[in-house]
């Protein structure tokens, strides 16, 4: 589990990116601009940084400057509708996710860089979350729309009762879903 720090001034869009940071297992502190980032006891105990470039107040570009200055080696992502030429070619950015960008690429993306920078957690969640997502995007392709939330809870129940990803199979899922939830009827499930 890591320690996120997430820079995004769109409040819609911070609470997804939150719930989603949280759902891969990391814990995240959530700002609505780059003024945090002048604060060493907070940048100091992150693990990542994301930040948004266009923000009221300190922009990401001044947050990178930051950042980098107090820590120099902290893993850096930036999430931006467009980037330019010169923050994605500044050596502190590890990655550049450009808007709109999907969950698997965000959770990715901080997965890569703590991998990177030697910051992996090599614990058994770390390894649930891996068998997760990849077992929701291999059954998920069966199924589309809410159907596929409803796979994904499935799976984290299962993995939580400590069940190895690797033998899910589509008819687990459903069995578990409609066992969870029996006000669908099986039809609706998937």
């Amino acid at each position: 589990m890591a320690k996120i720090f997430l820079m995004e001034d769109s409040p819609p869009l911070r609470r997804i990116l939150v719930r989603q940071i949280r759902d891969a297992g990391h814990t995240v502190a959530a700002f609505e601009n780059g003024e945090q980032s002048q604060n060493r006891g907070i940048v100091g105990d992150a693990d990542v940084l994301i930040t948004d470039l266009s923000m009221p107040g300190i922009d990401g570009e001044t947050v990178i400057r930051n950042v980098s200055r107090l820590r120099p080696n902290l893993p850096i992502i930036v999430i931006s509708g467009s980037v330019p030429d010169t923050i994605a070619k500044m050596k502190t950015v590890d990655i550049v996710l450009q808007k709109p960008f999907g969950e698997e690429k965000l959770i990715g993306a901080i997965d890569t860089v703590l991998h990177k920078h030697g910051r992996g957690n090599p614990s058994n969640e770390s390894h649930k979350e891996t068998q997760f997502r990849e077992k929701t995007m291999q059954i998920t392709s069966l199924a589309s729309g809410k159907r596929s939330s409803r796979i994904a809870s499935a799976i984290r129940r299962l993995l939580g009762r400590g069940r190895d990803a690797r033998t899910f199979d589509y008819d687990d899922l459903r069995t578990h879903a409609l066992e969870r939830t029996p006000v669908i009827s099986s039809h609706e499930a998937f």
